[in-house]
């Protein structure tokens, strides 16, 4: 298998992290966290997610974040937008790139956000419509693409298309995401067989392989325990106040790019 170069590492801790937090976290630590993690060298941070604070308390206060952060040249700041007014907010809080997440099981759609897949796709298409009027990325989302806890196995023509509609629709990135971390490299490989006939696919960062206009990027973590790491390095961030971000001394990771960390084969990587 040719392993690529380059990986890109897209940090979600401040929002994917935060958001199951217990205790309240103020503003400041937060952007104290993504202040730490811009020093650290990361090149794309979710900064946090444009929703009512009724359903979840934790991202209350994304504006005054992105307000306060010091943005560094060269570095994405995005945020979760899953509805229109979450767009609308992000918008006016200056942010250029977000995210819209859906899911590969239907019993996990309806537990986790009380629709169908069908249903949450159509919410995307007004945001969709907005993000083009306005120069806005979107990036799109799709969890249990390797088991959910409700139905079990999940299979790969279902993920893929979940992963078409949301390229169709504009995303330029689709991330898969291996939600309660079932799969194996055997399951991945196939998925990403799978997907990839449907949704033009290249190795990051090199864009000579782009088969399309619009970049398309099909992206997974190989195991849970990875994410769980780059998001307890942000939790620790937070807990110790720390004012500077700690050196890296975890080896370079790669499968392929993810939203939510990195697989365990070591590979020769700098930062995108």
């Amino acid at each position: 298998m040719s392993l690529p170069s380059h990986v890109r590492l897209v940090e979600v801790g401040p929002r994917d992290g935060l958001q199951n937090e217990a205790q309240p976290i103020a503003v400041a630590d937060k952007v104290r966290l993504v202040d730490a993690l811009s020093d650290a060298g990361l090149g794309y941070i979710e900064v946090g997610s444009f929703v009512s604070p009724k359903w979840v308390p934790q991202m209350s206060g994304s504006a005054e974040v992105f307000a306060q952060i010091r943005r560094k040249p060269g570095v994405i700041y995005g945020a979760l937008a899953p509805n229109l007014r979450g767009f609308e907010d992000a918008l006016a809080a200056g942010v250029k790139e977000v995210a819209v997440f859906a899911a590969a099981s239907e019993a996990f759609s309806q537990r986790n956000i009380n629709c169908s897949i069908s249903e949450s796709l159509e919410r995307f298409a007004p945001i969709m419509s907005a993000a083009r009027q306005h120069g806005v990325s979107v990036r799109g989302y799709v969890s249990c693409v390797l088991g959910c806890p409700y139905e079990g196995d999940v299979a790969p023509e279902q993920v893929a298309a979940v992963a078409r509609e949301l390229y169709a629709m504009g995303c330029y990135e689709v991330s898969l995401g291996d939600t309660i971390g079932t799969g194996t490299a055997g399951d991945t490989r196939r998925l990403f067989e799978v997907v990839g006939a449907q949704v033009p696919r290249r190795s990051l960062p090199d864009t000579s392989t782009t088969l399309t206009a619009r970049r398309s990027r099909i992206s997974t973590p190989a195991c849970w325990k990875a994410f769980r790491c780059s998001t307890a390095l942000s939790r620790a961030l937070v807990a110790a106040h720390m004012p500077r971000a700690p050196a890296v001394t975890s080896p370079p990771r790669t499968w392929c790019t993810c939203s939510t960390g990195w697989a365990s084969t070591p590979v020769s990587t700098s930062r995108a």
